[in-house]
């Protein structure tokens, strides 16, 4: 399921792909996260578009790179905040949880992404993977939550999400 969202004060477009569990996830679940029982039933792939396709590294690409992950983790903190489910929200920077007890292996949200939605990448000559996302091209940045709720109840939180609030 797709949900697309606009944040009304900067423009920013948000695609938020709610699927279940990846091979990779599945496989690698105690790994991953170690201290939970009952591995999440829903995988949302948040996908930010860039100001700029993020091919290259550079100074403003770092910064844009930078907004782009407070927006991610100001949205997850939000929902995580609002919802009555348990939310793990993973960094996209490094691929570690944010709440739950650290794995051995981080999550590979590139592998995730890939294998979910079948979403091409490349690699760069800075050795850093980037997707060719619909219109967007590469200037798309993920993030990953997972959720202890079915795909329709998060859908039905992310509709009643504050966007001013959730931007702070």
């Amino acid at each position: 399921m797709l949900k697309e969202f606009q944040d009304p004060t900067t423009g920013l477009q948000i695609h938020i792909h709610l699927v279940p569990p990846s091979a990779y996830l599945l496989q690698y679940q105690s790994q991953l996260l170690p201290g939970l029982t009952e591995f999440p039933q829903t995988v949302a792939i948040a996908l930010f578009q860039a100001k700029e396709e993020l091919v290259t590294e550079s100074e403003a690409i770092a910064k844009e790179k930078d907004r782009l992950l407070e927006q991610f983790l100001s949205l997850a903190r939000t929902l995580r905040e609002t919802s009555n489910f348990p939310i793990e929200i993973i960094c996209p920077r490094s691929g570690f949880p944010l709440v739950s007890q650290q794995g051995e292996k981080h999550f590979d949200i590139v592998t995730i992404v890939h294998q979910s939605l079948r979403i091409d990448f490349s690699q760069t000559r800075d050795r850093c993977k980037v997707f060719t996302y619909s219109d967007w091209k590469t200037a798309v940045y993920p993030g990953l939550f997972l959720a202890s709720a079915s795909i329709p109840e998060i859908a039905e939180q992310l509709d009643e999400i504050d966007w001013p609030k959730a931007k702070k």
